[in-house]
Order: C-alpha cells, then structure tokens, then sequence
C-alpha cells in the first residue's frame, strides 16, 4: 500500500475536525491584524421554510413510499472588507422532519471561513470549510447481485454528486475542507492561477469508506481581445481512502472562451485524463456551455465529461448535460425550469436524469414565496427504471445590514 501524509493516517473523523480547527486557527492568526484594522462590516441572515411532497422518497421500483418533509433552515453571514482585503465568515444549519418510515431527524450544520488580498496585477485568498450532512444513501452491492434499494434523489443536497451509483439507507457525511487560490498576471494579457486544496471526508454510512483527498491546478490564461481568450490547466488530484490503495488522476485540458456579445458567451474545452493505479490508458474529458442574459430572459447550458472522486474510493467517469431557462414576469415574479442527466460510467452504468419547474414572487421587500416541481427519472444497468415526484411550497426572508 502506498504511504500516505501523517494528516490522513489517524482516521477520517479525526481529520475532519483536526484540519478544520487548525486551519481555522491559523486564518484567525493571520486575518486578525486585517480586520482589527479601518473596514467596513456588513451582516446578512435569512430564514427559509418548506414543505414538500414526495412520491418516491427513496426512487425504488418495488414497496415505493411517498413522504411528506417539512425544512427549516436558518443562515447568518458577516463580511469585512477594506479595499483591498476582505473577509467572509458564514453558516447554516439545515433541520429536517419528514413522515418516512425510516427517518430520523437531521440537523445539519455547515459553516465558512474566507479571506482574499486583491493588488493590482492578481490576487490571493484562503477558504477553511466544513459540513455535515444526513444522507439517505448506502453503498451499491456488486452489480449481480439483486437490488431492492433506489438511490437518493439526484437534486437534493444530500445526494453525493461525486458518484450517484448509491442506493438509499440512512447515514451522514461530514466533510473539512482547505483550498488556497492565487493568481498574477504575468504580463498585460498573460495571467497565471494556481489552485490548491485538501478535504477530509467520513462517511458515516455503511462500508463506505473514510477519505482524504489533495488537489494542485495550475492554469494560464492569455487573452486575445477584450472579448476572447484562450488558457490551459494541468491538475493533479490524490485520493487516499482508508485501508486501501492510493488512486491519482492527471488531467491536462486546453479551452477558449469567447463572449459573443454584451447578453451572450460561450466557452469550450478539452483534453486528456490519467487515472492510477486503476486506469487504462488515457481518456478524453471537457465539454462546453454557453448563457444568455436578456433584460427579462436568461438561459444557459452545458454538456461535459469529467473525472470526480468515488465515494467507493478511487475516481468515475461521469457524463452530465443541463440546461435551464429563467424568465422575469415582472419587477416581483420570476418563472424557471431546467433539465439536466448525468450517466456514470462504472462497472454498471447508472444514468440520473430530472427535469422542473418553479414560480418564485417577492411578498414584501424581505419576503419570497416560491412553488416547485421535480420530475425525476433513474436507470441503472440490471436494474428497472424508476420514477418519482416532487413538489415543494417555500417561503424565505432575508435580511442584510446594506
């Protein structure tokens, strides 16, 4: 087996809180003489509460059964800034009650820290991350064997976006992050960025296994017009999930982007990937998107293939396509939809597709109201396709010190 950093030999729950008050402790050392200096503050909270109806909470085909969920989730941020530092500190706690058999009661909080230097030729900024969330997914048996689980819904924040070849049980995840961004131009249109991070993440659930994972990008970027430019990135990504062998993933791409007119841009990229010890060779990844910005409308989509990591351990290869549409009736009401599918290419392939629909209306000046409904689709290899519903009722208030 490979070694690993002393950071992620103690165990994830350890790395997780560890990681996350050290690099807390150490933002706190530096941005202090920032912050104790002239700035200006500015306070925001808001205050969401939902119910929702579900018809297939779990997305199985046999014994479905439907939930109804009621959410309430409070949130505070405080930033700082003073031309040319700034700093952000901000959480919520996500508590959940639901009619499911097999529910328990989530309370889940999530919490930030940020900072960034700007100066004139680029700019330099520290994020320290953590958040814990209650999961209703368990991990897939070997693909011949029978299935009587469906996997958790595609677009709740629960569901783990890194590999949704997941069945549903219940379980938690917590996972501590730390990511360093920098960037400098080289010259008037040559700029470099560099992007690094670590995360530390316990999954509570099943045999699923605890991870650490560390990432370096580099990228460069030179601009053709002031409407053009074209750049590269090289990425270098370790996973090293608990009592089994290291997986790396190398990845080079190379893109332009071009903003077509003041309402409308596009961008494209491709190259290669590299995984290990696991991977055969090198395989293609990339894609596109493109938005659109009118007074009124707005649309936007995108078609990519990338290399996540695997809640299993490792990395998959995913294929994901979306596009939405937002359109402002008046000052006050606003409609969207949008349609997105993702395929994870895996020893069975698993494709998760959805499409809604939502009116949002502001009631007062700090109040929204908002109905939606989610249509969702799955269909795994050996598995029959299941569908489920969703409508939700929300009210919000917010509120900020501007």
């Amino acid at each position: 087996m490979t070694s690993r950093v002393p950071l992620m030999r103690v165990g994830a729950r350890m790395d997780v809180k560890t990681m996350v008050r050290w690099a807390a402790l150490l933002s706190g050392c530096l941005l202090f003489p920032a912050v104790a200096a002239a700035g200006s503050w500015r306070h925001s909270a808001s205050l969401a509460v939902s119910g929702e109806y579900d018809s297939n909470v779990h997305l199985v085909a046999n014994d479905e059964e439907s939930a109804w969920i009621g959410v309430v989730r409070p949130s505070y941020g405080l930033s700082w800034s003073d031309g040319r530092d700034s700093l952000e500190l901000g959480g919520n706690v996500l508590f959940e009650r639901s009619t499911e058999s097999v529910a328990s009661d989530r309370n889940d909080p999530s919490v930030f820290l940020g900072w960034r230097r700007a100066n004139p030729r680029g700019s330099v900024g520290l994020r320290v991350g953590y958040a814990k969330t209650s999961l209703r997914w368990f991990e897939r048996a070997e693909p011949e064997e029978p299935q009587e689980e469906g996997p958790v819904v595609p677009d709740e924040p629960e569901a783990p976006v890194d590999d949704p070849r997941l069945y549903g049980r219940r379980g938690s995840r917590e996972v501590g992050s730390v990511s360093l961004a920098w960037s400098h131009a080289l010259a008037p249109r040559w700029t470099l960025g560099v992007d690094a991070g670590v995360r530390a993440v316990e999954q509570n659930s099943g045999n699923l296994p605890d991870y650490g994972e560390q990432n370096v990008a580099v990228s460069l970027a030179y601009e053709l017009d002031p409407r053009s430019s074209v750049f590269t990135r090289a990425s270098w990504i370790r996973n090293d999930p608990d009592n089994r062998d290291d997986y790396y993933s190398t990845s080079a791409v190379l893109g332009v982007s071009r903003r077509l007119s003041d309402n409308f841009n596009v961008s494209f990229d491709i190259g290669g990937n590299h995984r290990s010890p696991d991977g055969d060779g090198i395989h293609w990844q990339g894609g596109g998107a493109f938005g659109y910005r009118a007074q009124r409308l707005e649309v936007s989509g995108s078609l990519r293939r990338a290399i996540t990591a695997s809640a299993y351990g490792g990395f998959v290869e995913t294929d994901s396509a979306r596009l939405g549409l937002g359109y402002a009736m008046d000052d006050r009401t606003r409609l969207a939809s949008h349609v997105n599918c993702r395929r994870a290419r895996a020893a069975a392939d698993s494709v998760l597709c959805g499409a809604g629909a939502s009116v949002s209306r502001r009631l007062a000046p700090s109040w929204t109201g908002g109905l939606s409904y989610y249509y969702r689709l799955r269909d795994d290899e050996h598995a029959p396709t299941v569908h489920g519903h969703i409508v939700r009722l929300t009210v919000s208030y917010s509120w900020s010190s501007n």
